[in-house]
């Protein structure tokens, strides 16, 4: 393929194209990242014609390019500067101190008189607690520090701590809040849900965080931000299945499968909105419905025998006993693949003088009484 050669990061592997670039070094330690040092992207079959290749590639560079550019323009300086005030308020904690103890600021306490703060300065004073910064910065007094000598990146990483939990202090507690990314969302959601990406399903809503990520840039949690990435990413869902239905191929994703996607999302930053305290009220973006009747085939007599025929056979090399048995119960009985996943033993009634099957998962439980004999 003649554009191949033009085409960065395109690799091919196993039968398929990919799309494989390096993390820049500074975003290695990026939460979406985390140390990885390639980010690598599945784009189609080695069957695909150039024009298929060169227009996924293409969407693949486009989209790694963007996120790549959000990246080092806003997020590196709001996490290095999130880490250094979590880092800054524990130094404050240890030496028994609060952000905004030495400003006007009521909102700390509501004995926050000049005398207070002169009380807090000399104890400050006697304890050393930043005397070490104020030793390298040859400053006279603790107020001098307000605008001191050095910048942080010439102050050693202690010393920018201390620099840190000295603003914290000095001024009005909400100046320096850690900012809240869409990010963080997700750490504090895989906490509470104790999600485990070895496992296929809570892989499945990483992948569609990821892909919101994508879509949108890791921004600050803001109503406005949050709102506006929801409606584009339902956005670039519909296009994408609208140019399908163009191309001629599977009306892809479905009204369903993004209201799905859209639903995971909502959930995900509902939880950090919730942790940070944040007064974020989200719009719950439309989605189109889907006009056109899906057409679902239905198995006639000779082909569930066929299917009965081939997974009964112990002889293939994907055989598996409890694909056949899962297999048979729903062509025997009607049962959806969904009721049978969620199927508990207790609801299995064999002895009965009927024997059927209690499935749940609609709005009433419904019963399943047709069994073959043995």
């Amino acid at each position: 393929m003649g554009k191949n050669i033009l085409m960065k990061g395109l690799t091919q592997n196993n039968g398929t194209w990919a799309y494989v670039r390096s993390i820049p070094q500074q975003l290695r330690g990026h939460p979406t990242f985390k140390g990885k040092k390639n980010y690598r992207r599945q784009l189609i079959s080695s069957a695909a014609t150039e024009e298929q290749l060169f227009n996924a590639w293409k969407q693949a560079h486009a989209d790694y390019e963007q996120y790549i550019s959000s990246l080092k323009q806003l997020n590196l300086p709001i996490i290095e500067r999130n880490e250094l005030i979590k880092k800054a308020e524990l130094y404050l904690r240890v030496n028994k101190l609060k952000a905004g103890m030495l400003a006007d600021d009521e909102s700390v306490m509501m004995d926050n008189t000049p005398m207070f703060r002169h009380a807090v300065t000399s104890m400050i004073e006697e304890a050393g607690v930043f005397e070490e910064l104020f030793d390298h910065g040859s400053a006279e007094s603790y107020h001098a520090l307000a605008n001191p000598y050095y910048s942080e990146q010439e102050l050693p990483a202690n010393l920018q701590i201390q620099k840190q939990a000295w603003k914290l202090l000095t001024e009005p507690a909400k100046k320096y809040q850690a900012q809240c990314l869409f990010s963080d969302c997700w750490t504090s959601y895989q906490s509470k849900k104790g999600l485990d990406l070895s496992k296929r399903e809570d892989k499945r809503i990483k992948a569609c965080f990821d892909k919101f990520i994508t879509l949108s840039g890791d921004q600050v949690l803001t109503q406005e931000a949050l709102n506006d990435a929801l409606h584009k990413y339902v956005d670039v869902r519909e296009l994408a299945r609208e140019n399908n239905i163009l191309k001629g191929l599977t009306a892809k994703p479905s009204p369903s499968s993004i209201t799905r996607e859209l639903n995971t999302l909502l959930a995900i930053f509902r939880v950090g909105i919730k942790k940070n305290r944040l007064g974020i009220t989200i719009e719950r973006p439309d989605i189109k419905l889907d006009h056109q009747p899906t057409q679902r085939h239905t198995f006639t007599a000779e082909e569930q025998q066929l299917l009965i025929d081939r997974i009964s056979d112990s002889s293939r090399n994907d055989y598996q006993p409890y694909k056949e048995l899962m297999l048979l119960l729903m062509i025997q009985t009607g049962t959806h693949i969904t009721e049978l996943l969620r199927l508990e033993r207790t609801k299995v009634k064999l002895d009965h003088e009927i024997p059927h099957i209690i499935l749940d998962g609609g709005v009433l439980p419904r019963f399943c009484g047709h069994f073959k004999e043995a």
